[in-house]
């Protein structure tokens, strides 16, 4: 059996992402007998060489199986004994090409994986390749590590000062998701948590500016992606342990640009707003002892933010989730300022 070609068959058959498609039984029952099929030449060493030179298209491969929650695991033993063999070279990885190899041995649970994935966090390994990324990879990598605990076996005063250094530069949702992601280390750091403020707040303020001058109808996506990204980084600063009153000041245009956007939400940007409500309800109690100014610009949003939900609630096609309802309940028996501020038929709908 020549395995060359299985990357492009099953990459040909396997829906990507975007299609919004899963496989059908018949589908997947073919894919996973031909997994077995390769799995079985590989484990006899027929091929392998094909894995070493292709290893672009495999990487594709394994990322699109795991989508679909299939495996396939013998690829991490060549890659692992090549790279010990001095037989593959992560330095001749592009940066998208590194970043999914991360992503692909986070997200797998086999032994060979792991193994490989402990060569790919030791400092000799990640800090010359993470100074030749790009931001967008950089920021996906880190995520990836982040979310496998992995990060933890990384050298954190380098990422610190390697994202320190680029921040000024990160596009919004790359700063975000590298704050998420430092948040795993122990101990979050309060000048990195300040410049990432600053940077986001510099491109919120740009994006408000955009959205009011802009007279026509924005789309749902729009809307439900930004505030993706707010609900993202309001989760990084109601967990931290060092945000300040100064944060909460470098914040304001955020909960500005919350205030611009939640009425043009829907259904699709329920789950982000009820998120979000429950993030800067945190924040509020964090700081409410420590400023005027900005625990009634925080009350506003949140009193706000309840208001648009009770639109929802009075809307017959709207269909509130556990999780939503989980996250209402937090913020009303949280604390009594915000009881009052729930009207009776909305408390009525959510069992409040």
């Amino acid at each position: 059996m020549n395995i060359r070609w299985i990357p492009k068959e099953l990459l040909r058959i396997l829906p990507k992402r975007s299609s919004g498609t899963t496989l059908d039984s018949s589908t997947l029952a073919a894919v996973s007998k031909r997994l077995e099929s390769v799995s079985a030449c590989i484990k006899k060493d027929v091929g392998i060489d094909n894995i070493i030179l292709d290893y672009p298209e495999w990487f594709a491969l394994i990322q699109r199986l795991q989508l679909h929650n299939l495996t396939l695991d013998q690829p991490f033993r060549i890659l692992l004994e090549a790279l010990e063999n001095d037989e593959f070279k992560l330095n001749g990885l592009t940066s998208r090409e590194f970043a999914t190899l991360v992503s692909i041995t986070s997200k797998s649970t086999c032994p060979y994986a792991a193994a490989l994935l402990d060569k790919l966090c030791d400092t000799q390994t990640l800090v010359p390749m993470i100074s030749e990324m790009r931001n967008s990879d950089l920021a996906a990598t880190l995520s990836s590590l982040a979310k496998s605990g992995a990060i933890l076996h990384a050298d954190e005063n380098f990422i610190r000062r390697e994202i320190g250094h680029r921040i000024p530069r990160m596009h919004m949702f790359d700063v975000i998701v590298s704050l998420d992601a430092l948040g795993r280390f122990m101990h979050r750091d309060h000048l990195l948590m300040n410049l990432a403020l600053e940077r986001v707040s510099e491109l919120v303020s740009d994006q408000i500016q955009d959205f009011r001058g802009d007279g026509g109808r924005i789309s749902v996506h729009v809307v439900k992606s930004q505030l993706n990204y707010i609900a993202m980084l309001t989760r990084a600063l109601a967990r931290s342990d060092v945000i300040t009153c100064d944060n909460i000041k470098m914040a304001i245009p955020l909960i500005s640009f919350i205030n611009t956007m939640a009425p043009m939400g829907s259904q699709a940007s329920l789950e982000q707003l009820t998120t979000i409500l429950m993030h800067i309800t945190c924040m509020y109690c964090r700081v409410s002892a420590n400023g005027e100014k900005l625990t009634r610009a925080l009350n506003e949003t949140i009193i706000g933010l309840i208001d648009h939900l009770h639109q929802f609630s009075d809307t017959s096609d709207v269909v509130w989730t556990a999780k939503c309802i989980t996250k209402i309940h937090f913020v009303y028996f949280g604390g009594d300022n915000y009881q009052g501020g729930f009207p009776l038929s909305m408390q009525w709908k959510l069992g409040i």
